[in-house]
């Protein structure tokens, strides 16, 4: 018995024992480590949005940063439910001009369970000051001064610019880090930069009672501004730009009618790019019709929301739009005849008239899915015993025929067939150019291998008859890309760049940003020209062609001499006008491609209005007043009272008779 109660006891002192050094870890040895425990779950994170990064122009000016405005944020998680009508009653007494109701609508519609922000509420900052002295009035709401994107130059290069508005739910799958009530990029560089203009999160913690109430503030982790994006991009030559192609557009609508039916030109779409020639900064570049980016922040009507989408005002017509380049593409023909000198005419019956006819039974192979007399008519032009050089100024369709026509009597069926394609993709044409900008569309350069796979995949851009007769490619559509038209089509851009190559023997990579840097303006990376490739151009290609440029705009025989007409400096301009087919029953569209100074290349301008009419008569008088702004000349306007004829927005304020008498030295 006395065994068995000494048994008993020494088992009860050893788990006595055993609890008592099992308190002593827990209280001494790891008390430390349970406190903190203790003390972390209670305490609730809450992130923070950082303010969104400025983008700046070449110059420094800002044309996008943050304003910071007070807003609620809400925190479903401290709200019971028996909380809720109480709060919405003080929140609707704090602000006069909304109901209860409407802000119980903002709390049910918000996505459960996530932290979210009362939007399109008006809170001044004496309400902000007023919820944060009365916090148990307000249970699960915090104020935050969050930065908001600002847009101070209204539309000035929207395109470019792009928007950032709240992210959706496809935003936030693709990246669950987003904070729900601040700003994602959607377009332009704010989406293309947007990991670098996010900036870093900070973190506020509330101590929260057991039953998750906020009891108080205790400690934040301030947020790290978004960097600071610097453009190529010139605010004052953007506005020229701008204004210029609404005048064009506008000179369109006043002047051109269509010959075969009467009408007057509907044009209302147009872009325009300008391409420094040696580097491949972009320096400006618009589309028309624009939006403001603001309108994402402040909220567009319904009204005016649904004109921007019927008019397709978001998409970038400098880079998302694609037309047959016209005229515009000889030059990549005339590119062509160089490299591989062919001139002379093969294969074609011309008339004494300078009519051409290609004859199906032809070395061309061009059946015929029209014409019932078997032949396929191709214009004319005077003077097509004209040399390359006179064709070019003159633009004589007939000449650039001759060239493809010999081309393919030279080469069908060869490994060199696609020897003009494959110069007109040397110069970047049928391809992305890589710029630094979301949505870039490809154009098309075709030949006989991408017609063979439209046939495969039953592309709707091979026609049936095409395919019926069993004439996948053949002679004319060859003669079609050497004057831009059939199926060739190219961004603004793209022409930009390919003219740039053949100005200066040097493909660059067009690029928007010029360097990135932090809050602080330490340079984080800068981007220099990235040179695609050094083209191996034929001897004396370089002074003709920049001779023949000039002598479109200036010599009283080049398709653009009435636009350029009376410049101080025309001996510094050149370019090649275009007049492409479009739509049936359509006003053709308008191109000019342009290089000034012409004998030492500095800048490109690309120029397309669609629908607008005549390259010389619409295009062109618009890349001519880009043209006088670069080369420091006054702007002629290009219609009575129009944008050009005014200022700027921001220097409607300046006293002009003050700004002269200063350059006077006065």
């Amino acid at each position: 018995m006395t065994l068995r109660i000494s048994t008993v006891g020494m088992v009860f002192m050893l788990m006595f024992g055993v609890l008592a050094a099992r308190l002593w870890v827990v209280q001494v040895a790891t008390g430390d480590v349970y406190a903190a425990e203790s003390e972390r779950q209670q305490l609730k994170p809450v992130r923070l949005v950082a303010a969104r990064g400025e983008i700046i122009d070449a110059n420094g000016v800002v044309i996008a940063t943050v304003v910071r405005q007070p807003r609620i944020i809400v925190d479903p998680s401290f709200i019971g439910e028996e909380d809720l009508e109480q709060l919405t009653q003080e929140i609707a007494g704090l602000l006069d001009e909304t109901s209860a109701s409407d802000i119980r609508e903002l709390f049910e519609s918000a996505r459960p369970n996530t932290v979210f922000p009362l939007k399109g509420l008006e809170l001044t900052a004496d309400d902000a000051y007023f919820i944060l002295e009365h916090r148990g009035r307000f249970p699960g709401i915090d104020i935050e001064w969050t930065p908001v994107r600002s847009y101070p130059l209204d539309n000035i290069a929207s395109h470019l610019l792009g928007y950032a508005a709240a992210p959706s739910e496809a935003d936030l799958e693709r990246n669950p880090e987003l904070p729900t009530n601040g700003t994602v990029g959607k377009a332009g560089v704010e989406r293309y930069y947007d990991e670098l203009l996010q900036g870093n999160r900070g973190t506020t913690f509330f101590r929260i009672d057991p039953s998750g109430k906020v009891i108080s503030l205790e400690s934040k982790e301030a947020s790290t501004p978004g960097a600071t994006v610097q453009l190529n991009l010139d605010i004052d030559l953007q506005w020229i730009i701008q204004a210029a192609l609404a005048d064009g557009i506008v000179n369109s609508r006043l002047t051109e009618v269509d010959e075969d039916t009467g009408d007057a030109s509907t044009a209302s779409r147009g872009a325009v790019v300008v391409l420094n020639a040696n580097s491949g900064a972009v320096v400006g570049m618009a589309s028309f019709p624009d939006y403001t980016p603001q309108g994402f922040v402040d909220g567009f009507s319904t009204e005016d929301y649904a004109v921007l989408l019927e008019t397709q005002a978001f998409n970038n017509l400098a880079i998302q739009g694609q037309y047959p380049p016209g005229s515009t593409f000889k030059a990549i023909t005339y590119y062509s005849a160089w490299e591989e000198e062919v001139f002379a005419i093969s294969a074609v019956d011309q008339s004494p008239t300078g009519v051409i006819h290609i004859n199906s039974e032809s070395r061309l192979d061009l059946p015929s899915l029209e014409d019932a007399s078997q032949k396929q008519f191709f214009g004319h032009c005077p003077n097509v015993d004209a040399d390359i050089h006179e064709a070019f100024i003159r633009s004589c369709n007939v000449y650039f025929w001759e060239i493809a026509a010999n081309f393919w009597a030279g080469f069908k069926g060869t490994d060199s067939e696609s020897a003009m394609q494959d110069h007109a993709r040397n110069v970047g044409l049928g391809a992305r150019t890589g710029i630094d900008l979301p949505f870039e569309k490809p154009g098309v350069i075709p030949d006989r291998e991408l017609f063979t796979d439209w046939a495969e995949t039953g592309d709707a851009r091979l026609s049936s008859a095409r395919l019926e007769a069993g004439a996948l490619w053949n002679g004319g559509d060859l003669l079609n890309l050497s004057i831009g038209q059939g199926s060739a089509i190219a961004t603004p851009l793209q022409m930009a760049t390919a003219y740039a190559a053949l100005s200066t023997g040097k493909l660059y990579e067009p690029h928007v940003v010029r360097r990135v840097m932090d809050h602080n303006g330490v340079v984080l990376e800068q981007y220099n020209p990235t040179l695609i490739r050094e083209l191996e151009l034929p001897p004396g290609f370089l002074t003709a062609f920049r001779n023949d440029m000039a002598l479109v705009t200036q010599a009283r025989r080049g398709t653009a001499d009435g636009a350029f007409a009376g410049m101080d400096q025309l001996n510094r301009t050149g370019g090649k006008t275009g007049t492409a087919d479009g739509a049936s029953g359509k006003l053709p569209h308008a191109w000019f491609v342009g290089v000034t100074p012409i004998q030492a290349p500095e800048y490109v301008i690309a120029v397309v209005v669609e629908e607008g009419g005549s390259g010389g008569l619409i295009a062109a008088p618009i890349a001519r007043a880009i043209m006088q702004y670069l080369l420091g000349e006054q702007v002629d306007p290009i219609i009575e009272d129009g944008l050009l004829s005014t200022l700027p927005p921001w220097l409607l304020d300046v006293d002009l008779e003050q700004v002269e008498a200063a350059a006077a030295g006065g």
